[in-house]
């Protein structure tokens, strides 16, 4: 398994993710930056991916 890097920046804006996408609906304005929840974003091991892939594309869920 790879090393999971904390240095690459991942853009949340457009995948209703709601610290981001509905600043402007809470507050107003769509330039602010919004400290009301903290979430720590990091992309997913391609090994964890790759085994829900798996997963999902069994016929029979359950």
């Amino acid at each position: 398994m790879k090393f999971l890097t904390f240095d690459t920046a991942i853009n949340r804006k457009g995948t209703y993710c709601t610290q981001w996408d509905y600043v402007e609906d809470r507050f107003g304005e769509a330039d602010l930056l919004p400290f009301t929840i903290s979430d720590t974003f990091f992309m997913v091991p391609e090994e964890v991916l790759e085994t829900v892939k798996e997963r999902v594309n069994h016929p029979v869920i359950g």
